[in-house]
């Protein structure tokens, strides 16, 4: 995948060629590292956005103004790294080849009116639209222990890592949210601009269009940021024996978050060995963890395992009931230990490796996804499409095997549900 990067001093411009698409994508990728005063501000002020700018104050003018411009359409993503806050702005609109003359200026500048000329008067947002955000947010805060897989996810976590900022609620509490208003949104979105790195990527039919020039004009950052570090958390304390955790709530039945440690590995074992010994734990289609405790012996309704590379924590995640919990949690335990002793095929590794292959060959189908590649490429060093394609056709079951010895079984958490249903012997 080719791209060029250009360096505008205070942010970057990565352009990726490519003609195979009648859309253009352009991404905003803003990122710092997370601090406890960003927790609540961020989704808030990316909510606040867009419902509107000074040149269309609602939520409905930005909406027709975009249709007016070939049905342009955008989200944004709030999402953590390891120790990185963010998020990404994508826009899509429709190729100028496609369309008529001047309307990439035309959609360019909707752009900067969205991000850089929000609805303030007199350096606040306005009133109506804070309290409209802050119910809905509030909503969700309220809700969120509903949410049975997300809750129990959230929960392992803050058992496994007390202490650290993967823990913090992206949402914030309500007291984060009550102390929200139309001044201090305004005065976090100056800080936004300020601090917060800022990595543009552009990718469809580039033709003769200097981007770095048009978009030079119309973005008013001009703050140089300190280099980033690395968004890694490394665990490097592990417990000689687990700790269980049982919280009980109302639910239908019990979810079980299972976190486990993994040793600091190398830059080829977290790319490429890392997920094929997930691919055959829980993470494909004809898993152990499958296998093993859903279909033989019938003991969750869904199974499958994670491994997140930027925290070092790979999790298993089961929806069960109660008085499954501890055969289920010995399958699983033997089921890591079988993969340790190498009890598998070549033919399964074959099976993970073809899975990769596919996903990393469908890379260059979806704009999305080359962004996200070459994102991953700049910030977490991974490797691009051709090296991952190469590379992944290497892995062996020795290093599987050896990969297997350094997750760490750590934390066991069950959310446990109230409800038991007699199951069918038949």
């Amino acid at each position: 995948m080719n791209y060029t990067t250009y360096d505008m001093g205070a942010y970057r411009i990565h352009v990726i060629p490519t003609n195979h698409f009648k859309y253009m994508t352009i991404r905003f990728d803003f990122r710092k590292k997370i601090e406890l005063q960003d927790v609540g501000y961020l989704p808030f002020l990316m909510a606040m956005l867009l419902e509107g700018c000074k040149k269309y104050p609602s939520r409905r003018e930005l909406e027709l103004a975009s249709d007016d411009l070939y049905s342009m359409r955008w989200h944004y993503r709030v999402r953590q790294s390891g120790k990185c806050f963010g998020v990404h702005f994508d826009f899509g609109f429709l190729d100028e080849t496609y369309t008529e003359d001047g309307m990439l200026q035309k959609t360019l500048e909707m752009v900067h009116d969205i991000l850089f000329e929000p609805d303030v008067t007199n350096g606040e947002f306005p009133k109506e639209k804070v309290e409209y955000i802050h119910h809905k947010f509030l909503e969700n805060v309220r809700t969120f222990p509903e949410n049975q897989v997300s809750y129990a996810n959230f929960r392992m976590l803050q058992e496994m890592l007390p202490d650290s900022s993967i823990c913090y609620p992206l949402y914030g509490g309500e007291e984060v949210l009550n102390n929200i208003n139309e001044k201090t949104l305004y005065q976090y979105y100056q800080k936004f601009l300020k601090k917060y790195q800022l990595d543009i990527f552009i990718c469809g039919n580039i033709g003769e269009v200097s981007y770095s020039q048009l978009l030079r004009k119309m973005i008013p950052i001009n703050t140089l940021k300190h280099p980033m570090e690395e968004p890694f958390l490394y665990q490097n304390h592990f417990r000689k024996r687990s700790k269980t955790i049982i919280e009980k709530k109302e639910y239908n039945q019990s979810q079980l978050v299972i976190g486990c440690k993994v040793e600091p590995l190398t830059p080829y074992e977290s790319q490429y060995v890392m997920p094929i010994y997930n691919y055959l734990l829980g993470g494909g289609p004809d898993s152990m963890l499958f296998h093993i405790v859903r279909e033989k012996h019938s003991l969750c309704y869904t199974i499958h395992s994670t491994y997140q590379s930027t925290i070092g924590i790979l999790k298993i995640v089961a929806g069960i009931e109660k008085d499954d919990f501890k055969k289920a949690l010995r399958l699983i335990k033997q089921s890591m230990k079988k993969i340790i002793n190498g009890g598998f095929t070549n033919e399964q590794i074959q099976n993970g490796i073809l899975s990769y292959t596919s996903a990393y060959l469908e890379i260059t189908d979806f704009q999305d996804s080359m962004i996200a590649s070459l994102s991953n490429h700049l910030f977490l060093h991974t490797d691009l499409r051709e090296e991952k394609l190469m590379n992944i056709k290497k892995v062996t079951k020795e290093e599987i095997m050896m990969v297997a010895r350094k997750v760490h079984l750590d934390t066991i958490y069950l959310l446990e549900g109230e409800v038991t249903y007699e199951k069918d012997e038949n």
